[in-house]
């Protein structure tokens, strides 16, 4: 069983090229795999970043990237965040400037040249636990949600706890429950949270989704009944929306090895069959 969380990246058409790009920029990073379809295009490709797994996937004509789903990225040097900026600006857009702050003396948000979203700061890796950090980012309609939304995801999880909210302050003319900055843990990976400060509005969309490796058939229904109540929306092909619009893709054990095997013609079969799913059902899967 591999790790349970993989952040999934859909492109229009530069899946390839953008993993290209991400092991370029980051270090450590590995190439893994690159899957095609039967007529010999990029599907999708795996990779890792600093020990966090990634998948890019092509075919997105839904959304364009942005903020909502961002990547906080904890440097342990003001010589490893200039290098990480120095890369990801080119072509890019700066959201907040490379500056001192009250939360941290080197910090700076950016939007990398395909937009997707990096926060990179200078801070001690134990305060996270992990190099690359996902964080949910509430803003136009959902701002104001994220704590409900941290407690929402703790209550459905295995491994997962609270590591700690900060909160807007009256003199900061922000309601008091809404969130500066929370962290939790969730199947054992860190999650961030934060409620916009400023009045804007970056929906979630399907560009960045989080995959959930689920064990079995069992754990597959039981993360996709969880996080579509309160009015969550199923997708197709493993795909849904939760209540917040965050979208997840719930994958069962041995999902990829059916859509990767080397039989041509079972391999488009099992590709048409996931293809009609919603929620994936491996055991009907693994009959074709």
């Amino acid at each position: 069983m591999q790790d349970r969380i993989t952040h999934c990246l859909w492109f229009p058409k530069e899946a390839e090229e953008a993993m290209n790009y991400y092991t370029n920029v980051f270090s450590p990073s590995k190439k893994e795999t690159v899957d095609y379809t039967n007529e010999g295009k990029v599907m999708s490709t795996d990779f890792e970043l600093m020990q966090a797994k990634f998948v890019t996937l092509n075919g997105n004509s839904m959304s364009t990237f942005n903020p909502s789903v961002n990547f906080f990225v904890c440097c342990e040097s003001k010589k490893e965040l200039d290098q990480l900026y120095a890369n990801l600006v080119k072509d890019g857009e700066v959201m907040m400037p490379l500056d001192s702050y009250d939360w941290s003396d080197y910090y700076v948000w950016l939007n990398d040249k395909y937009g997707v979203s990096w926060q990179l700061m200078k801070d001690d890796l134990k305060n996270v636990g992990q190099k690359i950090t996902p964080l949910f980012f509430f803003s136009g309609k959902q701002r104001g949600k994220a704590k409900e939304a941290m407690d929402f995801y703790l209550s459905i999880f295995s491994e997962s706890k609270s590591e700690g909210a900060m909160f807007y302050s009256k003199e900061e003319r922000l309601p008091e429950t809404y969130v500066k900055h929370a962290q939790a843990k969730l199947l054992g990976h860190t999650f961030m949270f934060m409620d916009s400060g400023v009045e804007n509005d970056f929906p979630f969309n399907e560009s960045v989704s989080i995959m959930i490796h689920a064990k079995d058939q069992a754990e597959t229904d039981y993360y996709w009944e969880k996080l579509l109540q309160n009015g969550g929306e199923e997708m197709m092909c493993g795909w849904l929306k939760d209540q917040y619009g965050v979208c997840w893709q719930v994958i069962p054990d041995g999902f990829r090895e059916i859509l990767t095997q080397a039989d041509e013609t079972k391999r488009e079969k099992a590709m048409q069959a996931m293809m009609q799913m919603k929620k994936l059902d491996i055991n009907q899967l693994n009959k074709i």
